[in-house]
């Protein structure tokens, strides 16, 4: 798969460290990055109901590999989980 494609087809802007990537109050950008870091470990250790808590009832949740055409593409939480608890028995860890 090619290299840097998120980057390339401006789904992805990533800035160098040290450069503030939102001018949101600390609050919100201490509860965006406690999420994200609920995601990884949830989905590591196969909690689909911390998972479930992420989302929204309308949530969309896309999965792409290599470019910008989804590979997966699910609406509603309840969906979302069923994706991911499918993706967690595949996974086999």
């Amino acid at each position: 798969m090619p290299q840097a494609w998120a980057h390339r087809a401006g789904l992805v802007k990533l800035q160098e460290n040290g450069t503030r990537l939102v001018h949101d109050a600390p609050q919100d950008w201490l509860a965006i990055m406690e999420a994200f870091a609920r995601w990884c470990i949830a989905y590591d250790e196969g909690q689909t109901h911390v998972i479930a808590t992420l989302f929204t009832d309308d949530a969309s949740y896309m999965v792409t590999e290599g470019s910008s055409a989804a590979q997966v593409s699910l609406l509603g939480r309840d969906a979302i989980v069923a994706g991911v608890t499918r993706a967690l028995l595949q996974k086999g860890d």
